[in-house]
This record gives structure tokens, sequence and C-alpha cells, in this order.
């Protein structure tokens, strides 16, 4: 891991009733690197507002000058991407586990 990155681990739900409080913490987290990773493994939960609360996070990273990636999408994650159109916007590459 370089200088300028962090990795956060999202928790189990990026749904409407988590959006106001991850937003605040993943700005300042944004705000204080360069690379910003998150790992988005636990996540069980997703919805609109959290896809939403993804794509806001990307466009400030743009234009502020950093990297924003999303590492171990959860099943969920995924089709929740693909659903709405998302998985080429990010451009993160989404390994399949072979379990599913």
């Amino acid at each position: 891991m370089n200088a300028g990155q962090r990795t956060v681990a999202m928790g189990d739900s990026l749904t409407i009733y988590a959006v106001a409080e991850l937003r605040n913490k993943l700005l300042q987290e944004l705000a204080t690197c360069r690379d910003l990773v998150l790992d988005m493994d636990a996540v069980a939960e997703v919805d609109a507002a959290g896809l939403q609360l993804l794509v806001a996070l990307k466009h400030q990273a743009l234009f502020d000058g950093c990297e924003l990636s999303l590492v171990n999408h959860s099943a969920e994650l995924r089709q929740a991407l693909e659903l709405f159109g998302l998985n080429s916007f990010f451009g993160d590459p989404q390994l399949i586990p072979a379990k599913e």
C-alpha cells in the first residue's frame, strides 16, 4: 500500500438507512488520501441510495484528482451494479468466486 492509499472495509448495509452517516465518513476519508479503496466484501444489502452514494463519491474523487476503487464486490453489490448498469462506470474488476 502506498502512503496516499487508504482501505476502508464497508459494513453490511449500503442502504438509505446508512447512507447519511457513511457519506460524511467516506468524504472525510477521501479528503485525507489520494487513493481510497472501499472493500465491499461485507455488503449484504444495497439499494438505490447506496449506489447513489458510491456514484457521488466517484464523482468527488474525479473532481479532486483522487482515485476511488471498489474491491471484493459482494454478490449483492455485483447484482445491484448490473441491475442499474453501473459496472463499467466504476471500472473496477469484479471477481466472481467459484462458489456462486
